[in-house]
């Protein structure tokens, strides 16, 4: 079963958004103490 170059390519990109989020989201949760987000923030949550 031959997968063409682009499959590849396109599914390597979207592998590597993922990871970036993921790390993202995690930095950002580490980065702060969950009590006091009722203070820091203004509603700047999804």
């Amino acid at each position: 079963m031959e997968v063409p170059v682009g499959v590849w390519i396109a599914a390597g990109i979207i592998v590597a958004i993922l990871a970036w989020i993921t790390f993202w989201i995690t930095n950002k949760a580490y980065s702060r103490r969950w009590e006091d987000h009722d203070s820091e923030d203004n509603g700047n949550r999804f």
